[in-house]
């Protein structure tokens, strides 16, 4: 059976994810998982480069000839509400995963590194 990862955590998200969603990818690649949803708090700032990376993977395989399964993308974001709950959000379809509800997708100001602070 593969493993998929549902909530892994960028270094988009500061002082709690360390690896780069690009570097993400890779290794979930080199470990044969099945899948990897990439998430931030609040934020789906990572997503973007491990989309990038993800399509570099595919498109060196195919330039070798080499049958490509993948690690597929799971686009998520891990909210944090006021009161302390967490939920990681997943797209039910691709459909869903092309569409960013605005409060994830809009930069806040004074952010470090395309961090949304937690609303207090």
């Amino acid at each position: 059976m593969a493993f998929v990862e549902l909530s892994a955590l960028s270094n988009f998200t500061f002082l709690h994810g360390a690896s780069h969603p690009e570097e993400m990818m890779a290794r979930a690649a080199e470990m044969g998982m099945a899948g990897v949803a990439v998430a931030d708090v609040n934020s789906v700032a990572g997503i973007v480069r491990a989309h990038a990376k993800a399509r570099e993977m595919a498109r060196v395989a195919a330039e070798e000839g080499r049958d490509w399964p993948g690690t597929r993308l799971i686009p998520a974001a891990r909210v944090v509400l006021r009161d302390g709950f967490t939920v990681t959000c997943l797209p039910e379809d691709r459909a869903g995963g092309a569409v960013v509800p605005p409060d994830l997708a809009r930069p806040v100001a004074g952010g470090e590194g395309g961090v949304r602070p937690v609303r207090q």
